[in-house]
């Protein structure tokens, strides 16, 4: 990640939350946590055979600006981009220098 420039995707950090409803029983849901610009990279696709059906899954990096919040980032989360959903497999700094960018790794079901 060279400069802000190659942050040019927009996607939300999701957190799963417990909010109770009207009849005061817990209801679990996805809450969006951050709007962030990103770096998208695709990584891979790949092919699995389970069960006699054929599932494939893409895989990518997304690049974001290092902060206290997005630091807070981790596998419990996901990532909501191009309308789909994005499972977090890895958060690490990247190359770049310590608390400078992270680099979000994310697979999701292809279509």
């Amino acid at each position: 990640m060279n400069n802000a420039g190659s942050l040019d995707r927009r996607i939300a950090v999701e957190r799963y939350a417990t909010a109770l409803n009207s009849f005061n029983e817990p209801e679990f849901t996805w809450s969006p946590v951050y709007n962030l610009w990103a770096g998208y990279t695709p990584v891979s696709d790949a092919e699995r055979v389970s069960a006699g059906q054929i599932n494939s899954a893409l895989s990518a990096r997304f690049v974001v600006r290092s902060s206290n919040d997005t630091r807070t980032i981790d596998s419990k989360d996901r990532l909501s981009f191009d309308d789909a959903t994005w499972e977090i497999t890895g958060v690490k700094e990247t190359k770049e220098g310590r608390k400078q960018y992270l680099e979000i790794s994310a697979t999701r079901q292809s279509d």
